[in-house]
């Protein structure tokens, strides 16, 4: 398909239509201007070059569809999909608010840039983690250097979106030409790398004979596991304190009120300093 070096709104949001009919089969006999409709909610990152078209598909489950020859990249969840138009910006004139508020500067090098170099991590990404989910379904196992290798590029894939969403953030004087919306497409992906490595990462247990993680939301599930490691610490410390003699004259250690407060609060900060540690490596 033949895309002009400049797209239109109406333009860019059919040809997502298109690309989302090809890919999800409940869609390939309906309309396209119907799908446009429903389905598909433009936003545009001004200054940037770059525009998002947000589509709400919940029964859509294919982790990615790369359609460079449009020039299009398309990123999906479960919840939605992300249309990410490279290298074809949106004329001003095509929008009524950046016509409003006059023509748009050219965009930094750098955060184009940027957007490249996270682009590639997205897909490099999500490649580790399919090469590995592919492992854990023919029950060959994963190994260590796999499972580091997808750690180190989810932590890539992060520090690279802090950086694109900072310069975003920043461009331009007028608040009018940045809001959450735009820098919401950006998250969404940043939301399909995590849950599908937690996703990976609950097929391996599965696989291998781990139980998989409760069916909780997972920063509910991770809050959950935190509270219960620091419950376990203190209530193994009380029992120790009240069975054991410890200190002068060797009294309980419950007897003895600022001996018991100060180890037990150093040693809930130290399981806490110990889970912050793991989280963000990446590996709780």
């Amino acid at each position: 398909m033949a895309v002009a070096p400049w797209l239109t709104f109406p333009e860019a949001t059919l040809l997502t239509a298109r690309a989302l009919k090809r890919v999800i089969p409940q869609l390939a006999g309906a309309d396209e201007y119907q799908v446009a409709s429903q389905t598909l909610r433009p936003t545009l990152v001004k200054r940037t070059g770059y525009t998002f078209i947000t589509a709400v598909a919940p029964r859509y489950n294919r982790a990615t569809c790369d359609l460079s020859t449009t020039g299009v990249f398309v990123f999906a969840t479960p919840q939605s999909v992300v249309a990410v138009y490279h290298r074809f910006p949106v004329r001003p004139e095509d929008d009524a608010a950046l016509q409003a508020l006059g023509p748009s500067a050219t965009p930094p090098a750098k955060l184009g840039a940027l957007m490249e170099q996270l682009l590639r991590c997205y897909q490099r990404t999500l490649a580790a983690i399919a090469a590995q989910a592919t492992h854990a379904e023919r029950g060959e196992g994963t190994s260590a250097r796999e499972r580091m290798l997808v750690g180190r590029n989810v932590g890539e894939f992060h520090a690279l979106l802090q950086a694109t969403l900072k310069p975003l953030s920043k461009l331009g004087a007028d608040p009018a030409l940045i809001s959450t919306d735009r820098a919401a497409s950006l998250r969404l992906m940043r939301d399909a790398i995590t849950t599908r490595w937690h996703d990976l990462r609950r097929e391996v247990g599965r696989r291998h004979g781990r139980p998989a993680s409760a069916t909780l939301p997972e920063p509910l599930q991770r809050s959950l596991n935190r509270y219960l490691a620091v419950g376990g610490v203190v209530v193994a410390f009380v029992l120790a304190a009240t069975t054991f003699g410890f200190g002068s004259r060797h009294r309980p250690l419950l007897e003895q009120p600022f001996l018991f407060w100060f180890i037990g609060t150093t040693l809930v900060f130290a399981v806490l300093g110990v889970l912050e540690f793991l989280r963000r490596k990446q590996l709780l």
